[in-house]
């Protein structure tokens, strides 16, 4: 049994022809549709009619969360989907919406399950973007295979016995194996509105006798706008596609799309040279450190200079439309060239340099990357290296709000410190232990530590050392083992102290000076790393590394806001007190802090009332809360907090940030009070901190009545 999957047509007429036209020519047994038949496109009666006729020949048909909200009078949706819904619920006639009405929301046959969102609450219409979330709806079912549209953008998720779930982009005519010891969720892509960053329309063919999943790709000739031209100026989020000019940038073509971003090649009169946006997929439901990893990189990336960083050009804002636009980089990055390893050793060697040079700038400018990879390193043509995407990043004279905000380590699993693993993001030594796992790579063919999905097999960085260069390849030099594995050592502190040092021994092989390291065949002896394991078994982060003794740091006031509507006045008592400390406080920063309740049983709502992630949301509102202090963008940060106790959470803040000082209003009402149990007494109770609670006058009067 062969089935095409077709998902999203969203009223494209043109692209659902060429793709049934193409599913003829594969020889399918039967058609499925798994929903948004409508919503977006121009031709919403015509891909209506064209899939009821399907389905009376024997098509199965699944609603859709658009085909839903033609039915609704108030369709919790965006702005641009809402005014699109609105123009097809005019255009379609009483028998297409009851087609639509009668669909049901799933289809089980066997161990195949077809939705279009995710299997858990399935009409609340849930994403499935990310392995987390390709667990959840796995875990609501127990079919084997679970088939399903809605993010538009294709994906497998392949769930192993030992629990791990790994994600996969398929590849366009090349069968994926659906391994029967396995369960599988994959997005099937989307026909009418691919978001992939390729402008041909995608479906799927689920082959059960073969047991495969294999994408398919079908250009078509574009009609009328996938959208309705009088929808156009009726929007608060664009949609991201060609042509759309955002701030005076014209988006030409896309270049890449990765998990968490699509970067677009753009153009802007009078700019020279080539720009590109680097525009974040924020999804309802998207994982907040994605969100604050793009503040990150827009705080950081303005800041930087010289060859070795992509130009910076402009910002957008998260009320809008966040992007970072940017120098194109000429050159190759690292990763498209790793499938050509082993590299020999002056190349590496070369390579190693010019990347250790690059790091040496970067560290000059008080900043650490933390995600040296070779993804994120361009070589240009004249050998120049550039380091790209500063989402983990650190500036040592900024705030590190992923440190602030997040308590797992932040890296990629094959070139992550040991120190990391640990939460530490402080020391310019991490990135030269990474380059040393690159450096590494380069010489063997391998990752020295492999590729660990669980913060279990990361751990083992902190004992575990790599099996030498020359075990696996005898012909490496013994100068440039000595290299690689100095700058792979456990302890920081065995490790180059600077990049310059690095750079100094790359440039000069025959000065190297030669340790036991560079003989080395084998492992250190069992006994050694036995000793090392039990050492990490208690490992805490290790004590603040400082690049310049002596540093200062400026003391930390958080004001806590509550941003609801009843306690407006509150909050701008809170921004005056603020403002006031911070006078008395000459060099202190203020964080400011929202906490976003969320239930400990039962389902949270996550996107605000103009569908927005709620996440983006507070802190949309925290910028305009403290718009009015004034102060220059290094002074201030802004943090959004989820926890089932508001108080705790901002207690935690403050412990493991190091606060000096919180201030906070009270809560208006001592009925409220006495059934709520009062926040900030908690606050001031169990924080390690001074903590001042203000109050208004009207509060005042109350509790003196």
């Amino acid at each position: 049994m062969r089935i095409a999957l077709l998902s999203d047509i969203h009223a494209n007429r043109e692209a659902f022809e060429a793709c049934l036209a193409h599913v003829t020519r594969q020889g399918v047994d039967r058609i499925a549709v798994l929903g948004d038949i409508v919503g977006y496109g121009a031709d919403p009666v015509a891909c209506t009619e064209r899939v009821a006729e399907l389905a009376g020949q024997g098509a199965i048909v699944i609603l859709g969360n658009h085909d839903e909200a033609v039915q609704r009078d108030d369709p919790d949706m965006n702005a641009d989907a809402l005014a699109a819904i609105c123009w097809t619920r005019g255009v379609l006639g009483e028998d297409h919406k009851r087609f639509l009405a009668a669909l049901p929301l799933t289809h089980r046959d066997g161990e195949v399950l077809l939705v279009h969102a995710g299997a858990r609450h399935p009409g609340q219409w849930p994403y499935v973007t990310s392995p987390r979330q390709a667990e959840l709806s796995l875990s609501a079912t127990d079919a084997r295979l679970v088939f399903c549209g809605h993010t538009h953008m294709p994906v497998v998720f392949s769930l192993q016995p030992n629990g791990t779930c790994l994600p996969f982009v398929p590849v366009a005519n090349q069968p994926v194996p659906l391994l029967r010891h396995r369960r599988w969720q994959a997005v099937v892509g989307s026909v009418g509105q691919p978001r992939d960053g390729s402008a041909a329309a995608a479906y799927s063919i689920l082959d059960l006798a073969q047991g495969t999943l294999t994408q398919h790709r079908v250009a078509y000739e574009v009609g009328e706008p996938a959208r309705p031209g009088a929808l156009r100026g009726n929007m608060r989020a664009p949609r991201i596609e060609k042509g759309l000019v955002l701030d005076g940038f014209t988006l030409v073509e896309p270049i890449k799309l990765g998990g968490m971003a699509q970067i677009w090649d753009v153009t802007r009169p009078g700019e020279d040279g080539g720009l590109v946006m680097k525009i974040p997929l924020i999804l309802d439901g998207d994982d907040p450190t994605m969100i604050v990893g793009f503040e990150m990189e827009q705080m950081i990336l303005p800041r930087l200079k010289g060859r070795h960083v992509p130009r910076f050009v402009a910002n957008g804002d998260f009320a809008t439309q966040p992007y970072i636009v940017m120098e194109r980089v000429i050159g190759r990055s690292l990763y498209e060239r790793m499938g050509e390893a082993p590299f020999p050793p002056d190349e590496v060697a070369r390579t190693g340099l010019a990347v250790a040079t690059a790091l040496r700038d970067l560290h000059r400018q008080k900043v650490l990357h933390l995600d040296i990879k070779p993804a994120n390193v361009i070589i240009r043509d004249d050998g120049t290296a550039v380091l790209v995407d500063f989402g983990l990043a650190r500036h040592l004279a900024l705030p590190d709000l992923l440190a602030e905000e997040f308590r797992v380590p932040m890296g990629t699993a094959p070139y992550i410190a040991p120190e990391q693993v640990l939460k530490a993001r402080d020391d310019p030594r991490s990135d030269i232990f990474a380059l040393g796992a690159v450096l590494y790579e380069m010489v063997t063919g391998r990752q020295p530590f492999g590729d660990p999905k669980a913060s279990r097999g990361m751990r083992r960085r902190l004992w575990a050392d790599p099996w030498p260069p020359r075990a696996l390849r005898p012909d490496c030099p013994s100068w440039l083992q000595e290299i690689i594995l100095r700058c792979l050592a456990i302890d920081p502190g065995a490790r180059y102290p600077t990049a310059a040092q690095l750079c100094f021994d790359l440039a000069h092989p025959d000065q190297v000076r030669l340790t036991g390291l560079a003989e080395k065949v084998s492992r250190d002896p069992v006994g050694q790393r036995v000793r090392r394991w039990f050492r990490a078994a208690g490992a805490e982060r290790p004590a603040p590394y400082r690049m310049e003794e002596g540093a200062h740091e400026a003391p930390i006031v958080v004001a806590a806001v509550d941003l609801s509507e009843d306690y407006c006045d509150v909050a701008s008592a809170v921004r005056a007190m603020a403002g006031r400390m911070l006078t008395l406080l000459p060099g202190a920063r203020l964080a400011c802090v929202n906490v976003l309740k969320i239930k400990r049983l039962g389902i949270d709502e996550t996107t605000d009332g103009e569908g927005r992630p709620l996440h983006v949301s507070r802190l949309v509102l925290l910028r305009a809360w403290a718009e009015p202090l004034g102060l220059p963008f290094d002074r201030i940060t802004y943090h959004v907090l989820e926890s089932t106790d508001p108080a705790e959470a901002i207690v935690t803040h403050a412990r493991e940030n190091h606060v000096d000082q919180i201030v906070m209003g009270a809560r208006a009402s001592s009925t409220t009070r006495r059934f709520l149990g009062s926040v900030s007494a908690q606050v001031a109770a169990e924080a390690p901190c001074t903590v001042t609670i203000v109050r208004t006058p009207a509060l005042r009067e109350a509790e003196a009545a």
